[in-house]
C-alpha cells in the first residue's frame, strides 16, 4: 500500500492494522520533513497502539530508528487505573456484566424510591462531605457546555448524591 501523503492526510485508506497506522504516521512525518524533530508521541491505549511487539508505537520507533517518549492519553490511562481499582475492590469480572450491578438492576423494582435520601442526609456520610463545595459541581454543569457525556453524567450523579437537582441544559 502506498503511504499517505500530506495532501491525503492521515485518514487515507488503510486496513487499520498497527503496521498500516505506523506507516501512515511515519509517511506523514516524512512528507512534512519532521522525522528528526519528533521526540515523543501521544496515543490512546488500545492494543493496536501499545502492543509490545507489533503495536503502532513500537513500529513507529523502529521505522524512525529512535526511541520516543510516550504520552498515553490521560483519559485512557485513568480508565486503566480505575479498572484496576474496580477489580481490586469488586473482584474480577468475566464479561461486561458486573454481578453486584446486575443484582442491583434486578432488585430495582423492589426499592421504595419514595424514601430516597441523598448521601448528604446519611449520618456517616455527612462528616465526609463537610469540606465539599456542593456548588462547584452544579456550576461546572452550568458553565461547561462541552463536557464529554460520561463526565457530565458523573457530575449529575454527584449533584444528586449531594441532595440537589442537576441543572439541565
Amino acid at each position: 500500500m502506498e503511504r499517505c501523503s500530506s495532501s491525503t492526510s492521515l485518514s487515507c485508506r488503510t486496513d487499520g492494522t498497527s503496521s498500516e497506522m505506523a506507516k501512515a504516521v511515519v509517511g506523514a512525518l516524512e512528507d512534512w520533513d519532521l522525522t528528526e524533530r519528533i521526540g515523543g508521541m501521544s496515543f490512546d491505549t488500545t492494543s493496536s497502539n501499545t502492543g509490545r511487539n507489533n503495536g503502532a508505537c513500537i513500529l513507529i520507533e523502529q521505522q524512525l530508528k529512535k526511541d520516543l517518549l510516550y504520552f498515553a492519553c490521560r483519559h485512557h490511562v485513568l480508565e486503566l487505573l480505575l479498572a484496576a481499582i474496580f477489580t481490586t475492590v469488586m473482584g474480577p469480572t468475566s464479561g461486561p456484566e458486573v454481578t453486584l450491578f446486575k443484582q442491583f438492576q434486578d432488585h430495582w423494582k423492589f426499592i421504595d424510591r419514595s424514601q430516597f435520601e441523598s448521601g448528604d442526609a446519611h449520618p456517616h456520610v455527612r462528616p465526609l462531605l463537610d469540606p465539599v463545595d456542593n456548588n462547584w459541581f452544579q456550576s461546572t454543569l452550568i458553565n461547561h457546555k462541552g463536557l464529554r457525556d460520561e463526565y457530565r453524567e458523573l457530575l449529575e450523579l454527584t449533584v444528586i448524591f449531594l441532595g440537589q437537582v442537576p441543572h439541565e441544559e
